[in-house]
């Protein structure tokens, strides 16, 4: 196992799920749900290839449309430091 018993409970503790957060999202109905901070649970300790892919934008946002269905971005696609919307 990559995460320690520990960091799991402080993650369940301190950090919403893709499930809670698609339920709050759901309710509060935003007109885009913006992902800024994302807690792979155990990756922080690992930093191992898995965890890499397991915190990628795309399994983020795969992730999230189980759970939520309507528009939502990572925070990294909407800065202008990422260049493909330096002409957004």
């Amino acid at each position: 196992n990559l995460v320690s018993a520990e960091w799991k409970q402080y993650r369940l503790a301190y950090h919403t799920s893709s499930k809670e957060l698609g339920e709050i999202a759901t309710k509060a109905k935003p007109g885009l749900l913006i992902l800024t901070h994302r807690a792979n649970p155990g990756c922080d300790q690992a930093r191992t290839e898995e965890c890499r892919e397991a915190g990628s934008e795309e399994q983020l946002l795969k992730e999230m449309h189980q759970f939520y269905k309507a528009r939502l971005s990572p925070a990294t696609t909407l800065t202008s430091t990422n260049p493909k919307n330096r002409n957004a």
